[in-house]
């Protein structure tokens, strides 16, 4: 049998930023996943709609993408990725799952994870975020070039960099639409925001920016493909380390043992095909949260008992303006258009963060189907709403959030049942509503107001923003703990380098911040495994 030096499970953002700082080194790596990819029907659509100008597309060219994403008045129960369901199907013919979660939740075993289908927002994390992390702040925000040399980093330099630091390449910022520029105008001129403890500043996002047409359709995928996502990294690594790199699709990741000097892998293939054991110097557990956790619960055989998973818990409302902007007659990107942070301990003794949305299409149906009373009249006044609406989607720390808990049973015909469920904090509805409160006050600076009976607080976990089943911490003393390299207690030679491994969740986007995690874990276990 084959003794690979690293092995890496899952091509995820954490798992390419992981390959890429073991490649840095010189190391060799071997990649399995369990690569599920878009349909080839689909495939093909989106490269015709590629190959004309948005002037050329016909309303039926864009049904595909279309038809089958659906937002509410709390916003999308499930972001598809060109209409497609691929990177949320459950692929482990031996493990069943169940989420109680509504939305249910599931984990991607997608080739590039959720990247296929995500928002795109790239805030570093600042010193706040990393309070009661057992590393320095500069051991993670040194990492930070790194990360952005592995993406496209659209964003400028304004009121947030003074608390996320930018370095390393950017790309130009993408365009703001008209109503997200009057309301960074307002909110950035009259000393009164500030001093209330909020900043904003324009969106940081993973977005290749010089290209965009502002066609509109970033959150059904872009046609383009200029929203980054892990598959991207993960074609240039191979290409650029041929001789080092090899990545296996199809090949799930059922538990891992340490003999020796070495990581036994124990897998079986997505179609069943057949199964077998790797080797490895090294293994980095990089396959998401829920199927690292899963993998590290069937190695310890810790069966029927529950591992609770942290969550920045996610609330949305609309933010009505006094006045309003042809917005519909812009050419508009549909991603988060800035990110506005409140730091006001009344609010939340952490930072809670808004990403701050302008009119997209889908807005304009749920608009009119709130307002059905009016017949006729309902389109026109939801083309008037349109142009006055903001949508803000907001984010709070774990600490003050809902929790997930996690459980792996064995049912009575040998096989294993992951169950997902959750336990309610009714401190982060309350949070949720001193937040939208606090904005309110500002009614005349902000010249606009949020609407607090349109306030949603999402179940935790339905905006894919948890992690820590197995938090790092200095000394890692029990179960169910990792040290500061994500190696869970009782193993040397398993790194977890997903968000499995963070202590807490701040409100900070999560996905940057995992990779540069994981890239600070990979690049240690080649230094001789510093604790």
């Amino acid at each position: 049998m084959d003794v690979y030096e690293n092995i890496v499970v899952g091509a995820g953002p954490t798992g390419v930023a992981t390959t890429a700082a073991l490649l840095s080194q010189g190391r060799r790596v071997l990649v399995l996943d369990a690569g599920r990819d878009l349909e080839p029907e689909i495939k093909g659509q989106v490269e015709r709609l590629r190959d004309k100008s948005p002037t050329e597309w016909q309303p039926s060219d864009l049904r595909f993408l279309k038809d089958r994403l659906r937002a509410t008045a709390s916003g999308f129960d499930l972001k598809l990725s060109y209409g497609s369901d691929f990177c949320y199907r459950w692929d482990d013919a031996r493990t069943d799952f169940v989420s109680l979660q509504r939305p249910p939740i599931s984990p991607s075993f997608a080739v590039g994870g959720l990247s296929r289908a995500w928002g795109a927002g790239a805030l570093p994390f600042s010193v706040a975020d990393l309070e009661g992390w057992p590393i320095a702040y500069g051991d993670l925000a040194s990492l930070f070039p790194a990360v952005k040399k592995l993406i496209p980093y659209a964003a400028t330099s304004d009121d947030l960099t003074k608390l996320h630091p930018l370095s390393g390449d950017l790309a130009s910022p993408l365009q703001l639409s008209e109503p997200a520029r009057r309301f960074l105008s307002d909110a950035t001129t009259n000393p009164r925001v500030a001093s209330a403890g909020i900043t904003v500043g324009s969106s940081r996002l993973a977005v290749e920016s010089g290209p965009c047409v502002y066609c509109g359709l970033c959150l059904y995928g872009c046609p383009y493909g200029l929203i980054w996502n892990a598959t991207d990294t993960l074609g240039r690594l191979t290409a650029a380390y041929r001789s080092l790199l090899e990545y296996r699709s199809g090949w799930i990741v059922d538990s891992v043992r340490e003999v020796a000097e070495q990581v036994e892998l124990t897998c079986h293939h997505r179609d069943m095909a057949g199964q077998r054991t790797f080797r490895a110097a090294r293994v980095f557990l990089a396959a998401g949260v829920i199927q690292s956790t899963k993998i590290m619960l069937r190695s310890l055989g810790r069966y029927d008992e529950p591992v609770i998973l942290r969550d920045s818990q996610y609330f949305v409302f609309p933010f009505l303006r006094w006045k309003g902007t042809a917005v519909l007659k812009e050419s508009v990107h549909t991603l988060a258009q800035l990110f506005l942070e409140l730091r006001d301990p009344y609010v939340c003794a952490k930072p809670v963060l808004l990403s701050i949305y302008s009119y997209n299409d889908q807005m304009l149906k749920v608009i009119q189907e709130a307002i059905p009373f009016l017949g006729p009249g309902a389109a026109p006044v939801a083309r008037a709403l349109a142009g006055r609406l903001l949508v803000f989607g907001g984010y709070l720390h774990s600490d003050y959030s809902s929790t997930l808990r996690l459980v792996l049973e064995r049912d009575g015909d040998g096989r294993d049942r992951l169950v997902l469920s959750h336990e309610i904090n009714p401190l982060a509805a309350a949070i949720a509503q001193r937040a939208v409160r606090a904005l309110a006050r500002l009614w005349r600076p902000l010249r606009g107001v949020p609407v607090l009976p349109m306030l949603r607080v999402k179940d935790p976990g339905t905006a894919y923003h948890f992690g820590g089943s197995f938090p790092m911490t200095s000394r890692p003393l029990r179960n169910f703990e990792s040290d500061r390299l994500g190696r869970p207690r009782g193993f040397s030679r398993v790194f977890l380098t997903d968000a499995s491994n963070f202590p807490t969740i701040p409100a900070s986007t999560i996905t940057f911040n995992a990779m540069a995690n994981a890239y600070r874990i990979a690049l240690a276990s080649t230094r001789g495994n510093p604790v």
